[in-house]
């Protein structure tokens, strides 16, 4: 019996938002809370994975802001904003 069992599970990743991030991810804007001071970008980040709503994060000046939804608009395209994706994660 093969003992090497493969298990699909998702872990999120984000990616920063620029002009190359497919723009039909953006339709609205609905941000789940006020911002939170934060020391870091990471720390933003997870802050955001620990909420399932949130899909993209904007950290700026130790303010993180996280959203459910975002309307596409060039400010976005500063380096603050990252989206939240999941990809497969394979253990075995």
């Amino acid at each position: 019996m093969d003992t090497n069992i493969i298990v699909s599970q998702k872990e999120s990743i984000f990616f920063k938002i620029t002009d190359q991030i497919d723009q039909k991810n953006f339709y609205s804007v609905t941000k789940i809370n006020g911002s939170k001071i934060l020391g870091t970008q990471i720390e933003c980040m997870a802050y955001c994975l620990k909420n399932e709503d949130c899909k993209f994060a904007n950290f700026n000046n130790n303010q993180c802001v996280t959203y459910k939804s975002l309307s596409y608009h060039h400010d976005i395209l500063n380096g603050t904003f990252w989206m939240r994706e999941a990809k497969p994660k394979y253990v075995n």
